[in-house]
């Protein structure tokens, strides 16, 4: 049993509001938008529950393959969102 099968009944009982378990594509990847996508596609084939989230980094080259995946149906937790904070 999985952490997704767990939180399984909680995903379904919600609407789908709460529930869901996150799986991350490597950061190692985070500058290669064809690989993240692939890899983001792939785990979420593996692990086939509707309550994973596939976690991919919000950099220039995370964004279009955040756009493709969810574009395919793949439920994505946008990570590494910073910005620079100029203190007067």
């Amino acid at each position: 049993m999985t952490g997704a099968d767990l939180l399984l009944p909680l995903y379904r009982q919600s609407g789908g509001g709460d529930g869901f378990i996150s799986l991350e594509v490597s950061p190692d990847l985070a500058y290669d938008t064809e690989t993240t996508l692939s890899e983001a596609r792939r785990l979420w084939r593996l692990v086939d529950r509707p309550n994973l989230m596939i976690k991919i980094p919000a950099t220039t080259s995370g964004l279009p393959a955040i756009a493709a995946a969810l574009a395919d149906g793949i439920n994505i937790n946008i990570t590494l969102i910073f910005s620079r904070v100029t203190r007067r």
